[in-house]
């Protein structure tokens, strides 16, 4: 997906996708944060407003134990059983919906890499760290619970770099 675009429009490339019940799931989706140099987005969408049409509750249908049983029986039958239905069962807590545009406001995570801990550690003490300085960083690092390196950030951490990243795709999008 061009992220420039979606950034600026937040127009979808595709109005059918699948999406989870389960923030966990998507957090840890495809391996959790992407890797160092891109970025990943959660989406949080609420189903109940008329822009956004459930097309299949996957989640409801593989808590059906009569689909279930059916799928066992028929497996032979069924194209990529093993790779599809056998293999992720309800795993993804998955439903399927039709929705033509999101909003940032929509965003509930924003994943990525922040900085080193050296580079880090120089911006909080406007100067280049001594070793002691990045002793005294990690301890505070520790002290407050933070992840440094990959991470899903929320609420107003999220909504800066959001900010930020619409802001440059939206730049990007005029020259």
């Amino acid at each position: 997906m061009n992220s420039v675009i979606l950034g600026a429009t937040m127009q979808l490339p595709e109005t059918y996708s699948s999406w989870t019940f389960d923030k966990s799931v998507a957090k840890n989706f495809n391996g959790g944060v992407p890797p160092v140099g891109k970025q990943g987005i959660i989406f949080e969408i609420d189903n109940t407003v008329p822009d956004c049409e459930v097309v299949i509750n996957l989640f409801k249908l593989f808590n059906d134990s009569e689909f279930i049983e059916f799928c066992e029986q028929n497996k032979n039958h069924i194209s990529s059983y093993k790779t599809g239905i056998g293999y992720f069962k309800n795993n993804e807590s998955e439903v399927i919906l039709k929705l033509d545009k999101i909003t940032t406001k929509q965003i509930w995570a924003y994943g990525g890499y922040s900085s080193s801990i050296k580079k880090l550690a120089e911006m909080h003490f406007n100067r280049t760290p001594t070793p002691k300085d990045l002793i005294l960083f990690n301890k505070l690092i520790k002290e407050h619970n933070k992840t440094i390196g990959g991470n899903w950030v929320t609420g107003t951490a999220k909504d800066r770099v959001v900010k930020s990243h619409i802001e440059t795709a939206q730049k990007l999008t005029k020259k």
